[in-house]
This record gives C-alpha cells, structure tokens and sequence, in this order.
C-alpha cells in the first residue's frame, strides 16, 4: 500500500491533469472567439492552447503543492481520514444493490399502478365536481 506523501502526490498530478485539460478546452474557446490562431506546437494535438493549459496547470499544482501548506495540509489530512474508512466488501456493495434494486422495482409499479388508476379517473371525468 502506497503511503500517505504518494497518495497526496497522486491527487495533485490528477487534479493537475484535469486542470489542463478544462484550461486547454477554455483557451481553445478563447481563440476561436478572438479569432487568434491556435496554432500546432508539437503536432496538431499539442496546440498553443493545450501548452498555456499544461504551463498553468503546472505552476498552480507546484504552488498549491509544495508552497501553499494549507491546501497541502486539507489533502494530507484527507487521505488519512480515507485510510480510517471502513469500506464495503464486494459482496456487502452486491447484496445492497439488489436491495436497492428490488425496493426500486416494487416503488415503480405501486406508482405506476396509481398512475394508471388516476390516468383512467381523469380520462373518465371521475374528478369533476
């Protein structure tokens, strides 16, 4: 099991991906709206736009990482109240969800039994005074 400084590491390379690819996607926006050429930097997948997202992503994950220790501190203390959680087993998430499956089924047809009921009262004039 890896330890608690991988797992911190782990978050922030993931948000730092996620980070560029949304800042890829607005910066692409930004210059089709401007009218700016997004122009290709190392083939046509990695655009002007795909490198401002990566530089940003990068400098604002080695400063929310290694320089802004409360945000560093938030992940840390996250992963080990992560590590205290008592998870299910497979076969405890399994017999829920066919309880969950079950109670679903028997809820739609007792609601689908009295859509049908008022459905033929309505059509039926039964509710006119």
């Amino acid at each position: 099991m890896p330890g608690k400084n991988t797992w911190v590491w782990i978050f922030f390379i993931a948000a730092a991906l996620v980070a560029a690819k949304i800042l890829d996607f607005a910066f692409a926006d930004i210059f089709s709206v401007a009218k700016w050429p997004n122009t290709a930097v190392l083939g046509e997948n990695f655009t002007l736009s795909t490198l401002l997202g990566v530089l940003i992503s990068v400098v604002g994950t080695f400063y929310f990482a290694v320089l802004h220790t409360q945000s560093r501190a938030f992940v840390e203390e996250s992963v080990v109240e992560l590590d205290k959680t008592a998870w299910p087993t497979r076969e405890d998430a399994w017999s829920s969800t066919i309880v969950v499956l079950i109670f679903s089924f028997i809820s739609a047809g007792i609601l689908g039994l009295f859509d049908t009921v008022f459905h033929w009262l309505t059509n039926n004039n039964l509710f006119l005074y």
